[in-house]
């Protein structure tokens, strides 16, 4: 159990805002999740509500110190505001990390 106050992970960065996005293709935001903790620590990803977005991890326990790269994706067909959060639930804490874009058409965005 986890002292008060002690963190196991540490999420950089703590949103994901594309900005302008195009139509029909797909867009990449990088996360880092590290273990700053001094023990093996587990963590899982709840994926957005929007079928627009998805997120591409590989799950499992994460030794002390090591980091994992978590991707948020976006692929729109329609242009317009989209907002939603991706969850990181790990043994003592919860990330939500908003995910913004503006998605435009394809003459909007050349």
């Amino acid at each position: 159990e986890l002292p008060m106050g002690e963190k196991m992970f540490r999420l950089r960065p703590r949103q994901s805002a594309f900005g302008n996005v195009c139509v029909g293709r797909v867009f990449r935001h990088k996360l880092v999740l590290t273990n700053v903790s001094v023990e093996l620590a587990r963590f899982r990803v709840v994926q957005p509500q929007s079928t627009d977005l998805s997120v591409v991890y590989t799950p499992g326990g994460m030794a002390a110190g090591m980091s994992i790269v978590i991707e948020v994706e976006i692929f729109c067909e329609h242009a317009g505001q989209l907002t939603d959060e991706v969850r990181v639930e790990t043994e003592g804490e919860v990330f939500r990390i908003p995910i913004s874009a503006n998605v435009l058409g394809v003459a909007e965005y050349q």
